[in-house]
């Protein structure tokens, strides 16, 4: 108890130092040191005054004393001080492209040197890290699809290059930090920390930015004993620099803020420290807060770690108000899932009844959007494998066609050596003596005959690795389909579950608050059904490119086909939207197809229809064609109808009109190739312009 009011004390003591006094010494200390500037005799005495001012500056005013720096330590032939400052003004501006491109020019046309190519490395990389982040999702594209053709296209130089090779690796692990794809990130995590490894120990910085990405990554995706190991080699890393700056002179380097930031994450993750480990953590931060103003400023303004201490000593009580103050002024802010489950936590055993029932509502809508996002991550990270192995595909296909080539080269350079003995041999006839031509003949006829066996050989060789290369590029391909497939599966086990558990959940409450469970129960069932059809998409898809699908043909009812498909699509209609079968009066016809195909194609159709359809009708009918060879299915509807010149574009994978559809695309490219496979068709009447008319076309054999 004793040493819990001390820790309160001293707390209330950190927030409640003066911000001012801190300032104004600060100032006064650099009035102090640019007048000794003025004294200084040597570039040496020079640098050591800037740096000084360097460090005490804020970060809004450090570029011009950076800039002076810079230049003076050129002048002086210091290479090391030249370059740190390259490094630190790239990190005092990340997100001003002009600098931090101005730095990597400078970088780039310094001597070359380790700590050159180190340099130029760290600031291309944290460029990257920044620029990554803003483009939108088609330039994200082109930038994953550009890094795998480049790593692929100069692969031994990126394998003899380590640096090549780190700089590959940290832009890929950017991307896919922001693309937030976990298991895939620590994959290349982990290969880049072998690589880190094996620098020399001088490589601080490289090291820095290692563990300072990692330990954001690791957290990030809920690794949070990894991202702990992350930090604890990072604040390492800090007290040797720490010790460095000392022996160097630079007695106003201060590396509080960066340590407080680590102390900060090994808090949020309290759960996987030891106790001792917790108390230790916060009594560092309070004498950095006591230290350091910046500290102290952000510890007031954000308690994240105040709050993760309270509820490591299960202090709940006191956690709530500070809680709630956090979710009133950050409730939808990067760390809102973080504040909704500790709120949770401590109003479960220390809150009133309107904090447990809040609480249980924000914890109900987070679980809620994590399950979307999940499922989401997980069909990104199938869509950044399936990019990736197409991307293989494809260079393995460059290469088969490079080998054509040079195998065609070889065989009119075989061509050319043959005529050009030809036309020897005929020249000797007239120059040499019956004998002696006959027997040059001879000898000529078994050198040709050697390097004809010669050429033999090659060639032989020569398509045996093109069949290799073949092989390799079917097995990538079967590779490809059955991840999909596996991961598929995978998925729907877990899917069922979630929806049968939730209903069981809601009929074991009483009536009263089985009103209350329903919504949410709805939501997941109508969350997991549109993930369900998304993964019956891929597997059809998968199917139907690998013509493993089975059909089946036997005689349907037209009418039974049409009546299923309308009942099963009347749940997705918007309000005041109607359904109208143009045929149900009529007599039914029979027809030799795969019913279930046929129902999934229309279905497919209506559901799109509905999608788009925000009132007035859908309408299905048939007929027979003048011929009575084939029938034509006909769904129209009244809504945004197709844009001139898109009627063929919608049919492709994975394409969308706008961004803002649910869906993945999927739909009519699988409808299509259903059609296909009963030698029928699915198109789009570009007459029709009152909303959208699809036409599937079957025979009736």
């Amino acid at each position: 108890m004793q040493r819990i009011i001390t820790l309160s004390i001293y707390l209330l003591f950190i927030l409640l130092l003066p911000q001012s006094l801190a300032a104004f010494d600060r100032q006064e200390t650099i009035k102090s040191l640019e007048n000794d500037l003025t004294h200084a005799r040597t570039a040496a005495d020079s640098i050591t005054i800037l740096y000084d001012i360097f460090d005490l500056e804020t970060s809004l005013h450090r570029n011009q004393t950076g800039e002076m720096l810079y230049n003076t330590a050129l002048l002086s032939g210091n290479m090391p001080v030249a370059f740190d400052m390259l490094r630190q003004m790239t990190t005092t501006n990340p997100l001003n492209d002009s600098i931090t491109g101005l730095m990597l020019s400078r970088a780039k046309a310094l001597p070359m040197s380790d700590e050159q190519r180190q340099t130029v490395l760290f600031i291309s990389i944290t460029k990257a890290a920044t620029d990554i982040p803003n483009m939108d999702e088609n330039e994200r594209d082109i930038f994953l699809t550009n890094l795998i053709k480049k790593n692929k296209q100069a692969k031994d130089e990126i394998d003899s290059d380590i640096y090549k090779h780190i700089e590959y690796l940290f832009n890929l692990c950017s991307f896919l930090y922001t693309a937030d794809e976990g298991s895939v990130l620590d994959q290349y995590l982990t290969e880049l920390k072998h690589l880190i490894d094996t620098l020399p120990d001088e490589s601080i910085v490289l090291r820095t930015a290692y563990y300072t990405r990692a330990a954001n990554a690791y957290m990030n995706s809920g690794c949070y004993d990894k991202a702990i190991v992350a930090d604890k080699a990072l604040l390492d890393i800090i007290d040797d620099m720490e010790k460095k700056y000392r022996s160097d002179g630079r007695r106003f380097r201060d590396m509080s803020r960066f340590k407080y930031i680590c102390y900060r994450r090994l808090l949020s993750s309290y759960k996987n420290l030891a106790p001792e480990e917790v108390e230790t953590y916060y009594k560092r931060m309070l004498s950095l807060a006591q230290q350091n103003p910046e500290v102290a400023n952000s510890l007031r303004k954000v308690p994240r770690p105040t709050i993760c201490y309270m509820m490591a000593k299960k202090r709940y009580k006191e956690a709530l108000p500070l809680i709630k103050s956090q979710l009133a002024t950050d409730g939808t802010g990067p760390m809102s899932s973080f504040y909704v489950e500790v709120y949770k936590e401590a109003a479960d055993s220390a809150g009133t009844a309107n904090d447990r029932l809040e609480a249980l509502r924000l914890y109900s809508d987070l679980l809620s959007n994590r399950l979307k996002s999940k499922a989401d991550r997980h069909f990104r990270e199938l869509q950044v494998r399936y990019d990736i192995d197409r991307l293989i595909g494809k260079n393995q296909s460059l290469e088969l066609e490079q080998r054509n080539v040079k195998l065609a080269s070889h065989r009119k350079a075989i061509i050319f050596i043959v005529v050009a003995l030809v036309v020897s041999l005929t020249l000797l006839l007239f120059v040499f003596t019956l004998y002696r031509r006959s027997k040059r003949l001879a000898k000529d006829v078994i050198e040709t005959n050697d390097k004809l066996k010669t050429e033999r050989d090659n060639l032989k060789q020569t398509q045996q690795e093109l069949i290799e290369a073949r092989d390799k590029a079917k097995n990538a391909e079967r590779v490809k389909t059955d991840f999909i497939n596996n991961m598929s599966h995978e998925i729907k086990t877990p899917l069922h579950a979630i929806v049968e558990y939730t209903h069981l959940i809601t009929d074991c409450v009483d009536v009263e608050k089985k009103k209350y469970l329903t919504r949410f129960t709805d939501i997941v069932t109508l969350n997991t059904e549109l993930l369900l059809t998304i993964v019956n998409d891929v597997l059809d898809t998968a199917s139907l490119e690998n013509s493993t699908m089975n059909i089946r043909i036997r005689n349907e009812s037209v009418k039974s086909i049409c009546e299923f498909a309308i009942d099963s699509t009347n749940k997705y209609l918007n309000p005041g939207v109607k359904m109208i079968f143009e045929n149900a009066d009529e007599p039914d016809l029979s027809i030799k197809t795969d019913a279930h195909r046929a129902e999934q194609v229309l279905l497919n159709l209506l559901v799109n229809a509905a999608k788009f359809t925000k009132e007035g009708t859908i309408t299905l009918g048939y007929q027979l064609t003048a011929d009575g060879k084939e029938i034509e299915f006909a769904v129209t509807d009244t809504g945004c109808g197709i844009p001139r010149g898109s009627e063929e574009i919608i049919f492709e994978r994975f394409r969308q009109l706008s961004s803002q559809d649910q869906g993945c695309g999927l739909g009519l490219y699988i409808s299509r190739l259903i059609a296909r496979l009963l030698n029928g068709e699915v198109e789009v009447d570009p007459n029709y312009r009152q909303g959208a008319r699809f036409i599937f076309r079957l025979p009736v054999y």
